[in-house]
């Protein structure tokens, strides 16, 4: 285990070391594996420290790891739509909805996973998911028509979604908020990049064994990842002072958050309570921005398939995965540079014919994984006592509208066209940018006017 999930065993004596002294987990027994600090009682110790550097990362790359197969999952098989429609001997409308309805279905899950997460632990959401995942992808591989894929499709979106939500909220359970936006970079890598390399390992392997394969594989992701996510310790805050509480009750005293974390017992909220965090002021013009720019860059996936396969370009299966590769460089640029500005930001404050597509792919993917993080990380520093919860309904936003765009998309590529459907999306997206932008401003305004204030009566 990455850490035993009970930090018990902290003894005083010879394993007693100074408070704030970080050692490393690989240097103690299976007792103590997961105390990665002991507390003499000198002073005051953050919930975050619990764990060394070392261990923290980790655990962050387990979890990023385990939500790759989210967007994976809902691409990997794009470049076979085509197959896919012929094999079932369905129509493409109805083939397009396994995509959407699986988007769909991921909305819906995030608000059940979440608050599921946050009251009963992140170690037990892993496990239920995984099983549950590991059905449902079994079940879109030999499924015998296009209503049973569609079907299993919105299954597999409902129980794999836990993966994101659950490891955005582990995120928030170990890393500060002055170090959570470099952290979700790291982590919403996989939310990114995931629609870019399962295109390009779902067309070589849709071109060499069909379709089916693509889930085949999937399902021998998830007995990867399965042994993966067993090495995840219990990271949620509450249940995590409780067990250290019941073996040392002096030393979970010296964690400085312990009162506030003990003080708010974890429960189920509701799916339906989720949606007033996407009302709140402070949250609502961001996320519905965020949630624009993720739909918009689905639609633009899901679409550019269809797009290439048709005259002038007429790629294969295999080049049209490659051809995501453009997208997946800005995506791996922008989802790190935009985590360091965010905890920059915290810390102040809290072919050539191919060029003009490709162009427009690199600057989607850029402005996508620029804003994610910081989103996630003010959101989740704000309500850290409910952090799956409230990372849930940002991806129940951003995944139900992409559902709808992904819908959208077909008929808007037909009529008007690639040019005039797009441009408008874009439009949209620049009038939402505007709408954040001038609420960050007027923020930014009280902030600077009210330390004005503060310094002249100081003065």
């Amino acid at each position: 285990m990455l850490g035993d999930d009970q930090l018990s065993g902290v003894e005083a004596g010879p394993r007693a070391f100074k408070l704030g002294t970080v050692i490393d987990s690989s240097s103690l027994d299976q007792q103590t594996l997961d105390a990665s600090i002991v507390v003499d009682g000198e002073g005051a110790v953050s919930i975050y420290d619990l764990r060394s550097k070392r261990c923290r990362w980790m655990i962050l790359l387990a979890a990023a790891a385990a939500s790759l197969l989210v967007p994976f999952t809902d691409t990997v098989y794009l470049p076979a739509l085509q197959e896919v429609s012929q094999d079932l001997h369905a129509d493409p409308t109805l083939v397009a909805a396994s995509v959407s309805v699986f988007m769909f279905a991921v909305g819906v899950g995030n608000l059940v996973w979440g608050p599921l997460s946050d009251r009963f632990g992140r170690r037990i959401t892993y496990g239920l998911s995984s099983v549950t995942f590991l059905g449902t992808t079994l079940g879109c591989a030999f499924s015998p028509n296009i209503s049973v894929l569609v079907a299993m499709r919105a299954l597999q979106g409902f129980v794999e979604c836990a993966y994101l939500t659950n490891g955005q909220a582990v995120v928030a359970d170990i890393f500060a908020p002055a170090q959570r936006g470099q952290a979700l970079g790291v982590f919403m890598l996989s939310l990114l990049v995931g629609p870019v390399i399962g295109p390009l390992v779902g067309g070589a392997l849709s071109q060499a064994f069909g379709w089916r394969s693509t889930f085949i594989f999937l399902a021998v992701c998830c007995g990867v990842i399965v042994p993966l996510l067993a090495m995840v310790p219990e990271t949620q805050q509450h249940l995590v002072l409780t067990r250290l509480r019941k073996s040392d009750p002096h030393c979970v005293k010296s964690v400085a958050q312990a009162q506030q974390v003990l003080s708010h017992k974890p429960t189920f909220l509701p799916p339906w309570t989720l949606l007033k965090y996407l009302v709140e002021p402070g949250i609502a013009p961001y996320a519905l921005l965020n949630s624009w720019t993720l739909a918009t860059l689905f639609a633009t996936l899901t679409e550019w398939p269809l797009f290439l396969a048709q005259p002038p370009y007429r790629l294969s299966q295999t080049m049209i995965g490659v051809s995501y590769l453009c997208i997946g460089v800005a995506m791996l640029i922008g989802s790190p540079l935009g985590g360091k500005l965010s905890d920059i930001t915290a810390a102040r404050w809290l072919e050539v014919m191919l060029v003009g597509p490709l162009v427009g792919h690199f600057v989607v993917g850029l402005a996508n994984s620029l804003f994610n993080p910081g989103l996630y990380s003010y959101v989740s520093s704000a309500k850290q006592a409910n952090a799956g919860a409230a990372s849930a309904v940002l991806n129940a936003s951003m995944f139900s509208m992409s559902g709808v765009l992904v819908l959208v998309s077909v008929p808007g590529v037909d009529n008007p066209g690639v040019g005039p459907f797009f441009t408008l999306l874009a439009g949209i997206q620049a009038a939402l940018g505007l709408v954040a932008g001038a609420c960050i401003w007027r923020a930014f305004k009280r902030v600077r006017a009210a330390t004005g204030t503060a310094a002249a009566t100081s003065a």
